[in-house]
């Protein structure tokens, strides 16, 4: 029997979905769901099969910018507030 994973935007919407959030960035559903927006939005460009046309850059401003961009996503991921099921604020 195959397992099914959630990757990518999948997962991003599974975990982030503003009207079913497991993962909170904002109380506020429209700052909920800009942050949706911009995970899926990052994971869509920097981390699908064409995210390795970003392997051979040489543009060191652009490699800093993008490094700088995943560092602050990871911030927001460690700030972020995880919703138990009897936690749910509907948010």
């Amino acid at each position: 029997m195959r397992k099914s994973y959630d990757l990518g935007v999948n997962l991003v919407s599974k975990v982030m979905n503003p009207n079913e959030p497991k993962l909170t960035f904002s109380l506020v559903k429209a700052e909920q769901e800009a942050a949706h927006s911009m995970y899926r939005g990052a994971i869509g460009i920097f981390k699908n099969p064409l995210s390795h046309r970003f392997l051979e850059t040489s543009d060191q401003i652009k490699t800093f910018e993008i490094l700088g961009f995943a560092s602050l996503l990871m911030r927001m991921l460690d700030d972020a507030t995880t919703v138990t099921p009897s936690s749910s604020n509907g948010v």
